[in-house]
């Protein structure tokens, strides 16, 4: 009868099948296949390095339910990914694909975030300094609809 892990054992994690595009990107030199082993060993684990706008719009995507972008540049990047992902039918953490919109304009899509929001929604946007400006009176909006809210 199994009883867990021992004291001081790391428990092995099942391998997972690998793709055979997978499997020849990871050939050793002498060409035989490298074994991907998903047991927690720092000096064995696999590392990717990415840009903070990468990883932003990776985060976000994972943890919202919708997302209204305006290419703006230089945030172009993370709405592109995220457009992208909603292509390839990438699922969130809550199992669902992100619904990913693009709007005429960074107000619109300010508005459509607060509207989503108000309904209830994770949702998140993506802006540089210059879309933020643009942002701030829909944001004051949302702020006195709370305030308001509380008051009653």
């Amino acid at each position: 009868e199994y009883m867990g892990p021992k004291e001081n054992e790391i428990p092995k994690v099942p391998k997972r099948s690998i793709s055979t595009a997978t499997k020849e990107a990871f050939k050793e030199p002498h060409g035989t296949p490298l074994e991907l082993d998903r047991t927690p060993n720092p000096d064995s684990q696999f590392y990717q390095s990415v840009d903070g706008s990468h990883a932003t719009a990776h985060v976000a995507y994972h943890l919202s339910d919708t997302a209204f972008i305006y290419p703006i540049t230089p945030s172009s990047v993370m709405g592109e990914l995220s457009d992208v992902w909603m292509a390839q039918k990438k699922k969130n953490v809550f199992g669902q694909v992100v619904d990913v919109r693009e709007m005429q304009s960074e107000a619109g899509a300010a508005g459509a975030v607060h509207g989503a929001l108000v309904a209830g929604s994770l949702c998140t946007t993506f802006t540089a300094s210059q879309g933020l400006l643009l942002m701030i009176p829909n944001m004051y909006k949302k702020k006195k609809k709370k305030k308001k809210k509380k008051k009653k």
